[in-house]
């Protein structure tokens, strides 16, 4: 066997060890499979498009936006890949028109009204999209954020979202 083989072959070996030693790693830490990342990618890749893509009305102001690094782990996974997104958008308008507007403004870009009630509207555009929009209490992920904090003294009115993009669908996922 020539020395240019034998170089080949320990590269492989040491690559092929090092594929093992992650996987053993991700296995013991419940942490996503070095397979699995390819798929995390590609979801957060579709929620970057997603939120370039997202309307913004000419009486909305995006106040804040939080992409929290969130990696669920294997047991809560359960085969779903998921990237979220948390946006604030601050208007004068009334809430109710406020609501009504945004979601009109989501209507135009295709996405539907799949379920509505208690104050939370549910739209999906592709199997993989996934908005809840809500106006009332910011919840947590809002609450501690400073940019979110400061625009309360300039507007009345916010309307949340939380935007996922879902690999491979939503629906059986969350």
């Amino acid at each position: 066997m020539k020395a240019s083989q034998k170089l080949m072959l320990g590269i492989l070996g040491l690559l092929g060890c090092c594929f093992l030693i992650w996987t053993a790693c991700a296995w013991v830490l419940e942490a996503p499979y070095p397979w699995e990342w390819l798929f995390l990618y590609q979801a957060k890749a579709g929620l970057g498009r997603d939120l370039q893509e997202l309307p913004q009305p000419k009486e909305f102001q995006r106040v804040t936006l939080i992409t929290p690094p969130y990696v669920p782990d294997r047991s809560e996974r359960n085969g779903c890949y998921p990237a979220a997104a948390f946006i604030a958008f601050g208007t004068t308008l009334s809430p109710q028109t406020a609501i009504e507007r945004y979601i009109q403004s989501l209507s135009i870009q295709g996405w539907q009204l799949r379920e509505s009630g208690a104050g939370e509207w549910i739209l999906i555009r592709r199997p993989q999209e996934k908005i809840i929009i809500w106006i009332g209490e910011p919840g947590l992920d809002f609450a501690f954020d400073s940019a979110y904090r400061q625009a309360q003294e300039k507007f009345p009115t916010f309307v949340y979202l939380h935007l996922y993009y879902i690999l491979p669908q939503v629906n059986g996922c969350y």
